[in-house]
C-alpha cells in the first residue's frame, strides 16, 4: 500500500561511504532528518516528532529531489511484517522552502 504525507525536511547529512566487512563492497549513503506532526491518537502528545532515516545503495537516488530544508510531499510504501507496519520513502516533492529564524 502507498500513501502520500506531508513532512518537514530539516536537513541532510553529508554523503558517506561504508565498507561491507564480509564482501568489501563500498556502500554509499546519506541520512535525512525530518519532522512529522505527532499523531492525534497519542494521548497528551503535542508538536512534532523528529526522525531520521538512512538511504543506502540504490535508495540514495530517492533524495535527488531533496535540495533544501522545506515542506515536502513524501510518497511512502507500507509493508506489514507480523503485527507491525513499516514505511519506506519512495519519492519527495518540494511544496515550500523552510527557513529557520532564530
Amino acid at each position: 500500500m502507498e500513501t502520500v504525507s506531508k513532512i518537514l525536511v530539516l536537513g541532510l547529512d553529508k554523503a558517506f561511504e561504508i565498507t561491507d566487512d564480509k564482501t568489501g563492497e563500498i556502500i554509499p549513503g546519506r541520512k535525512l532528518y525530518y519532522a512529522v506532526p505527532r499523531g492525534e491518537n497519542e494521548k497528551g502528545a503535542q508538536g512534532l516528532s523528529v526522525n531520521d532515516q538512512c538511504f543506502m545503495r540504490e535508495n540514495l537516488q530517492i533524495l535527488r529531489d531533496v535540495t533544501v530544508p522545506g515542506y515536502y510531499e513524501a510518497k511512502i510504501e507500507w509493508t506489514v511484517r507480523g503485527m507491525k507496519s513499516y514505511g519506506k520513502f519512495k519519492a519527495f516533492r518540494l511544496l515550500k522552502e523552510f527557513k529557520a529564524e532564530f
